[in-house]
């Protein structure tokens, strides 16, 4: 998983029948007879395919509600924790954890101590119906025809459309004046309606 430079790299299951399994090992002597069974192949990660889309649920095995410290456990690059302290030294009530220092492309938005919303500024990361940013406004609403269309706080003249989602989940696609979504967050209210993030 590269966040940042785009890419995202997924596993893809294997279709063809799998090989039956040979027959475990029998070792004899004298006294005993003793079965050396076979080691059970590990499975596959399960962050591999969380990584794959975003949901209502969350992404790359953090979930919305999780604790700061679950999340970071949880993420399969890690995350850092980005102004999370005030100029006083204590804990911020929100702010943002990311794969990687500075790169705010994927951000996480930790709120009173639990993860409430992604937030997604690059494309290639996408929900499962391929709703992402580069997607375009006429394309989201198709696939979210119930979803509500409001103009920016800051530029009236581009759209927000905001869905619900399973869970009390709430999706928002930002577009630019081309009518591309240039971002979007997933994630509980209110948190998902700060337009400023943590700001």
């Amino acid at each position: 998983l590269i966040v940042g430079g785009a890419a995202f790299l997924t596993a893809c299951n294997d279709a063809s029948t799998p090989a039956p399994a040979e027959e475990p090992a029998i070792v004899e002597d004298s006294e005993t007879t003793v079965v050396e069974a076979e080691t059970p192949a590990k499975p596959e990660k399960a962050d591999k395919v969380a990584c794959e889309f975003i949901s209502a649920k969350g992404f790359c095995g953090v979930t919305l509600g999780m604790t700061a410290d679950e999340a970071k456990l949880a993420h399969p690059d890690g995350l850092i924790a980005m102004d999370d302290t005030d100029e006083t030294g204590a804990m911020s009530a929100c702010y943002y954890m990311t794969p990687e220092e500075g790169n705010f492309d994927l951000g996480y938005m930790v709120v009173d101590g639990t993860v409430q919303r992604i937030d997604v500024r690059v494309p290639g990361l996408t929900f499962k119906n391929g709703a992402g940013v580069g997607m375009s406004a006429d394309d989201v609403k198709a696939l979210y025809p119930d979803a509500a269309v409001q103009p920016d706080k800051y530029a009236p003249e581009l759209e927000n459309i905001s869905t619900k989602l399973s869970g009390g989940a709430k999706a928002v696609f930002e577009t630019g004046d081309d009518g591309i979504v240039s971002a979007y967050r997933v994630g509980m209210a209110p948190p998902v309606d700060y337009v400023e993030g943590c700001s």
